[in-house]
């Protein structure tokens, strides 16, 4: 998947641009690490998941955080919610 600067306009976000490539894309590879492979339906979902796991415990848009791991699936499904609107 390439990124321009476009990208903001066609998708509004980068949760966005997920869910869009989730729909024509969802059974393909998205992710892999040595542990695990994620399709983009998948990482759609993990990053559901992380998103509302992320507001139930008080994050606000806008608020900023830092994520301190290893490059691994999960580490893309916490990339992918901060992008998410």
């Amino acid at each position: 998947m390439r990124l321009d600067s476009n990208a903001d306009a066609q998708y509004g976000s980068l949760g966005g641009m997920l869910e869009t490539q989730a729909a024509r894309l969802g059974d393909q590879l998205a992710v892999a690490d040595c542990r695990r492979r994620l399709t983009y339906a998948e990482l759609n979902e993990a990053v559901g998941v992380a998103g509302r796991a992320a507001l139930a415990h008080g994050l606000l848009r806008g608020d900023r955080f830092a994520v301190w791991a290893p490059n691994s699936v999960e580490w893309r499904s916490e990339e992918r919610r901060v992008g998410q609107e």
